[in-house]
């Protein structure tokens, strides 16, 4: 390639065309005189032509190893990700010092070239916050680094690869209307770049670093079995008592594999032609529960909607692990999950912020479309700003009370006239129930067992539903489960408006139970049938002077 480019240089010192005459040609003609009939070796054509096919694809080799790393933030702490080619396996730093604090991960496995990911958390001290929050499940953490590291490697490719063939074609066409010194120069200098091209990109390509990882023995029979750590003794120490002390993980694990078995085995939720709906609230920051219901959302392809509370008030690191937990196991095998999610006064500006960015749905004052069936929800005007030194809440927007929020909600709802309205406390929706803008009314912050009423014509319905993440109390940071967790499984005929429901209840043991599939609302037409026939069993038993 570097030879063809070369003998092309020599030939362009060639005068014999005149330029003038050349501009009347068209741009075929014009390649054929300046370029082809110079190279009168077809195998020397062939290996150019070749050489600036593959020089794109050089380019996005060169682009993936040298660009800088990629910052993201994951459970609340920015981490630089880099994707590695020929490694084979990953390695996640702790500190910016490279040779310490250091874990890797299994080894890769890919079709043609291993491409691993180098991550490093962006910050002087790892907070034991956040180990332990990843530590009882650390597979969202990795999966969102994995995931970021494979769109940014796309991402690379592209402006590489992109770059170089936008460079070829410019240089193509200095080389068919310029001048004979702007042929010579865009020729030395595509000479130069092709030579460099061809360097970093091969070098890139043919890198290749293998690692054999040895497990730590501290880590047997639990999710980081087969990881090598080299971290601070300390460190280490607290992370394998944390994860061989902590009955959790595994509790719920075989809690979501459950919930797992027993939807799959409920016929309604096979039909077709049904929008499913997993309708939570008050998880609190339980990621065992998040993980619980991630899976249950996965196995029968439904919506999540968390009507508020998501999170606690922890950090933002540990608050914010919990959305991750919950996508990430709602996306599982390459699905892409719809989560809704209204705002509750533990969910933080930070943490809308945070759900937005992971693809959250956050109808605030909104309605939005899900398989055919609208959905209309709104944030809580409350922000708790509890602490360890101080006990309160502010308004998330300052120009909105709570005094004046059911009257706002309400008038927003029969504008909008939504098949669901959703908010996170049911005491500031009495106005909007009574209002009858919505088929169904969903809200939270019970703390009590899920309740469901509807009206005397089925045709609205209000759900009030229980802590997801069997909380009783709103107490700071509560971490363990202290009752039942239950989510409602709400299905939607996006034709008929007919709906119908089941509960999920999980006990403290990790074992779930549901209630039967219950019809909720029905539609008119059925409404309508059902009146006329009692309008008809009552005006027999007149008839017959049997009851009323």
């Amino acid at each position: 390639m570097v030879g063809y480019i070369v003998m092309v240089m020599t030939e362009y010192s060639d005068e014999s065309l005149p330029f003038t005459h050349e501009l009347t040609l068209n741009p075929y003609e014009r390649f054929k005189k300046r370029a082809l009939e110079r190279v009168p070796s077809r195998t020397a054509r062939y290996l150019g032509a070749g050489a600036l096919a593959l020089l794109p694809f050089l380019g996005a080799a060169t682009a993936v190893g040298y660009a800088p790393a990629k910052t993201i933030d994951v459970a609340g702490a920015p981490i630089k990700v880099s994707p590695e080619f020929g490694q084979d396996y990953s390695s996640l730093h702790l500190t910016k010092d490279p040779d310490s604090n250091e874990i890797l991960v299994q080894n890769h496995k890919d079709f043609v070239r291993p491409i691993a990911v180098s991550a490093t958390i962006d910050q002087e001290n790892i907070t034991y916050g956040f180990l332990e929050e990843v530590s009882d499940d650390i597979t969202p953490l990795t999966d969102r680094i994995k995931s970021s590291a494979q769109s940014y490697t796309i991402e690379l490719m592209l402006k590489g690869g992109g770059g170089v063939l936008a460079a070829e074609v410019g240089a193509l066409a200095l080389f068919l209307y310029g001048g004979e010194r702007v042929r010579r120069t865009t020729a030395s200098a595509a000479a130069l770049a092709g030579i460099a091209v061809c360097i970093t990109g091969g070098g890139t390509l043919l890198h290749n670093d293998h690692q054999a990882i040895e497990g730590n023995s501290l880590f047997e029979g639990t999710r980081m079995e087969g990881v090598e750590v080299h971290v601070q003794p300390d460190v280490i120490d607290y992370l394998a008592k944390q994860m061989t002390h902590s009955y959790d993980a595994e509790l719920y694990t075989r809690s979501a594999e459950e919930t797992r078995a027993m939807l799959l085995s409920i016929p309604e939720l096979q039909d077709e032609g049904w929008a499913t709906f997993i309708l939570v609230d008050d998880i609190q920051g339980n990621k065992g529960a998040a993980q619980v219901v991630g899976t249950a959302a996965n196995t029968v392809k439904a919506t999540i909607a968390t009507s508020g509370d998501t999170t606690d008030l922890a950090s933002h690191t540990e608050a914010a692990y919990t959305l991750d937990t919950l996508k990430h196991y709602a996306d599982e095998n390459d699905t892409d999950t719809p989560i809704v999610m209204t705002a509750g006064p533990h969910d933080t500006r930070y943490i809308v912020n945070y759900a937005k960015n992971l693809g959250f749905i956050i109808p605030d004052g909104e309605t939005t479309m899900i398989n055919g069936v609208s959905i209309l929800g709104f944030n809580d005007p409350r922000v708790s700003n509890i602490s360890l030194i101080r006990d309160g809440e502010s308004l998330r927007n300052p120009d909105q009370s709570v005094e004046d929020f059911p009257e706002y909600i309400t008038e927003v709802t029969c504008e909008q006239q939504p098949d669901i309205v959703i908010a996170h406390d049911y005491k500031l929706m009495d106005k909007v129930n009574d209002s009858g803008c919505a088929d169904i009314s969903i809200g939270g912050r019970t703390l009590e067992s899920t309740s469901i009423s509807t009206s005397d014509s089925l045709q609205e319905a209000i759900i009030r539903l229980g802590s997801g993440g069997g909380h009783t109390t709103t107490k700071i940071f509560p971490k363990k489960v202290e009752g039942a967790a239950q989510f409602v499984v709400l299905q939607v005929n996006p034709e008929t408006k007919e709906s119908r429901y089941l509960i999920v209840t999980t006990q403290k043991d990790g074992v779930p139970t549901h209630t039967p599939m219950t019809p909720l609302t029905s539609p008119q037409e059925v409404v309508t049938a059902q009146q006329a026939s009692h309008d008809k069993r009552v005006a027999r038993a007149q008839e017959l002077g049997v009851g009323r």
